[in-house]
């Protein structure tokens, strides 16, 4: 995620920006039923997932501490904006036996 993007905040808000705050460390979370990308006034209007199951990547396996090429879920978002821009790409591994569970709002 390009830091333009993570450090947006919050109209009022002052401190570290939430997408940006160390884990573990208190920050403000959108209003109920807000998307977060509305609230940090993020133009975002879709999202394009693409999982995949397939052995994991050699780096990935090292980081997690598991042998080389294990099984795993490897799941793409690229995210949109109103203009057909790509605003952001992410990419999520976890090992096949994990549960990935995805909440798709609006």
């Amino acid at each position: 995620m390009p830091y333009e993007i993570a450090a947006k905040m919050p109209d009022g808000y002052e401190g570290t920006p939430p997408m940006l705050a160390p884990a573990g460390e208190t920050s403000p979370k959108a209003p109920a039923g807000v998307r977060v990308a509305d609230w940090l006034g993020w133009d975002v209007a879709r999202t394009e997932s693409v999982i995949t199951a397939e052995p994991m990547d050699e780096t990935v396996c090292t980081a997690l501490g598991i042998p080389a090429e294990s099984p795993g879920f490897r799941i793409v978002g690229i995210t949109r904006s109103s203009q057909d821009e790509t605003v952001f790409v992410t990419i999520t591994s976890a090992q096949l036996h994990h549960r990935v569970t995805l909440d798709i709002i609006g």
